[in-house]
């Protein structure tokens, strides 16, 4: 199967040699003029960055959810330097250890959404010559779920940050 080199269109059984989605010319003899591979093999970049884009929240959830479980398992909202997420029980200590590793991922993850996205960016803009709408929509939800991880360390609602860090 063949494709269109601008739009990815599949260019089988046309009456001529032009794709009727964008119009570029192809010849089925030069695989110059055509892609072999479909659309959706070249997505992945987009993915990744917006995979990552969801690694902070993850790191809330696990964060969130080591200081709710030892708040259901104390009977009472974990006091700082009281009580430690270390020693309650074993599902706490999950929690803990887990977010605790997620937090150290952090610069790394943060590092290779950036670097996803450069490559993204470029890639899309050499395949189609020009911006695209998911361009901007990438690098958007990446930022929207990076600025929400900051904000939500920087503001510590229920002080989860300081009880965990303690």
């Amino acid at each position: 199967m063949i494709y269109c080199k601008t739009c990815h269109y599949p260019l089988v059984r046309l009456e001529t040699n032009r794709c009727p989605e964008c119009g570029r010319a192809f010849d089925p003899g030069d695989e110059a003029t055509f892609d072999n591979t479909p659309r959706h093999h070249r997505r992945w970049i987009s993915g990744l960055c917006v995979l990552i884009a969801f690694y902070p929240t993850l790191v809330l959830v696990l964060f969130y959810g080591c200081w709710l479980v030892a708040a259901v398992s104390l009977g009472h909202r974990p006091i700082p330097s009281r009580d430690d997420p270390k020693y309650i029980n074993v599902i706490v200590s999950a929690f803990y250890y887990a977010a605790g590793v997620g937090l150290l991922g952090t610069p790394f993850a943060m590092a290779l959404n950036l670097i996803a996205m450069m490559v993204d960016s470029v890639e899309r803009r050499w395949r189609l010559g020009r911006p695209s709408r998911s361009q901007v929509r990438v690098p958007l939800i990446s930022c929207i779920g990076w600025l929400l991880f900051l904000l939500l360390i920087a503001l510590d609602p229920g002080r989860v940050m300081y009880w965990f860090m303690d």
